[in-house]
């Protein structure tokens, strides 16, 4: 609950197997991406899951959702960049780097940044 700090509110039980690797808010929404990996998302006011599906993209890195001024979620698989889009929940690939992405993540003005080994890379914007 954003109001009231460190109170948690809901306690929502996701059918299936796997872990949250990451999560991000939008819209009254929370989508979270199991270790599966699957997009669950969930509604606060209905407090029930309203989708799922499967990330066909590949796994998911921990903690790499981010939403941005632009109102899309962004992530990272260990092949892609990708949106999604919190209205319609479509999952868009919009950036392959040429090597793996193996870890990180932080998203700026400047681009998202994400590590490949031992290098730090940049997609700009």
């Amino acid at each position: 609950d954003p109001v009231k700090k460190e109170k948690v509110v809901d306690l929502v039980p996701i059918p299936g197997r796997g872990s949250v690797v990451s999560m991000a808010q939008a819209d009254g929404k929370v989508f979270a991406v199991l270790s599966g990996p699957t997009l669950v998302v969930y509604d606060v006011a209905k407090k029930d899951i309203v989708h799922r599906a499967d990330v066909t993209l590949g796994n998911v890195h921990e903690i790499s959702l981010g939403r941005w001024k632009d109102g899309l979620i962004y992530g990272l698989t260990h092949r892609c960049l990708f949106t999604l889009d919190p209205k319609t929940y479509e999952i868009k690939e919009f950036a392959a780097p040429t090597a793996p992405i193996s870890c990180g993540w932080a998203i700026t003005d400047t681009g998202i940044y994400f590590g490949s080994g031992v290098h730090l890379m940049r997609y700009r914007w």
